[in-house]
Formats: structure tokens, sequence, C-alpha cells
């Protein structure tokens, strides 16, 4: 298994990259910038969304079924379902639930924790986080890493390194 990392002055040139690679399909890519890119979505939101939805309704429906069908009390003339004092639960419940899938999801989405990756050991990918934008190629098919370097040849890679992994 090796990786061979290719350094782009400029995004574009990065995303054209990695479109090439993955037409082909030569290995897995992975693409490492110095800033965040735009363009496509992220699924995040909706996760938090989903989660601080089903957090406060599932606090909302914990405190209806314990005041009204396990345990009826009669305080202070009150109805058995008195909505309006379950509602500070199920919004801090809704919020906590949110948070918590928000944070579960960012680790996932950015595969982390990822303590060691072959790529690491590259002495130009240091420039990744300062001003080069890096595609990866990991294969473990030497034929399919000669074809990477012809197919991105004519996209002009400040640098080309070989890691083995």
């Amino acid at each position: 298994m090796a990786h061979l990392l290719f350094g782009f002055a400029s995004p574009e040139a990065l995303q054209e990259a990695a479109r090439r690679l993955r037409v082909e399909r030569l290995g897995a890519v992975e693409t490492y910038t110095p800033v965040p890119l735009t363009g496509g979505g992220s699924w995040i939101p909706w996760l938090i969304l989903a989660a601080g939805m089903l957090g406060a309704t599932g606090a909302f429906l914990l405190q209806s079924v314990a005041t009204v069908w396990s345990d009826p009390l009669n305080v202070g003339g009150r109805p058995d379902f008195s909505w309006p004092a379950f509602m500070p639960m199920a919004l801090e419940s809704g919020l906590l639930c949110g948070v918590v899938a928000g944070v579960i999801g960012f680790l996932v989405a950015a595969r982390l924790p990822m303590p060691y990756r072959p790529v690491d050991e590259a002495e130009t990918f240091r420039r990744a986080s300062r001003d080069l934008f890096f595609v990866a190629l990991r294969s473990g098919n030497a034929a399919a890493l000669a074809h990477a370097r012809a197919l991105l040849h004519d996209l002009r890679p400040a640098v080309i390194e070989e890691v083995a992994a």
C-alpha cells in the first residue's frame, strides 16, 4: 500500500484532480486543504435537528406519561396534563441531545480521532496547513499510481510525492 500525494496551488486544480481520480477509481482519494472549500452540503445540521426534536419530544412524552397516566396527582387544582410546566425540561433535553449529536457527528465526519496517517510522513505535507492543496491517492497497485501521475500531469501539480504506508 502506498500513498501518492499531489500538491496544487489552487483549490480548483485540487477539485479537478480529485474528480479525475474518483472517476478512474484508482484507489481511495482524500483531500487536505489549508482552508475550508465551499460547495457540497453537510448532513450534520440535519442530524442536530433530528436529535434535538427527538430529545424534546421524548422529554415531553416522558413527563406527560408520568403525570397523566402513571401517577396523576392533583396539585393546587391544576389539570393533570399541565403542558406549560413540561416545556423547560423539553427545551433543555432537546438542546442537550442536539449538541451531543452535533459533536459526535462532527467527529464522525472529520474521521477523528485519527492519531496517525501515513501521509503525515511526507516532507512536503506540512505545507497542507499553509499554502498547498493536497490530494492523496492510496493504492497497492503500482500501475494505478503510474496511471494517476500521467492522468494529473496536465494539471501541473506543484508537488508530487510518494509515501510508503
